[in-house]
């Protein structure tokens, strides 16, 4: 059985963790066919690779969990919508004291 554990990433930590499984806590910015640029925590920009049929809304907050497949992209294999408000902003501003 693989290991389905993952490790919570901003953009600047992403690169420390290529080849594995990661979960980014982000906001999508642009749309390109099969991929996103998202804004994460720290507000730097990742490219996700999306999962066929994916419908993410730009105003929205996800949870994108997936593999990083190098410094600045992640293939995502799930996702979770989140809201559009993470506690009035403050629980994602946390996330970028990592």
């Amino acid at each position: 059985m693989s290991d389905l554990s993952s490790v919570r990433v901003n953009s600047a930590m992403l690169p420390r963790y290529s080849g594995k499984n990661v979960r980014l806590t982000c906001r999508p910015i642009q749309f390109m066919g099969e991929s996103a640029i998202v804004a994460g925590s720290d507000g730097g920009q990742i490219t996700i690779k999306l999962l066929p049929d994916t419908h993410m809304a730009p105003d929205t907050f996800y949870e994108v969990i997936g593999t990083a497949t190098d410094s600045t992209t992640i293939k995502m294999y799930h996702y979770i919508p989140m809201g559009n408000a993470l506690d009035g902003g403050r629980h994602y501003q946390a996330h970028a004291r990592f």
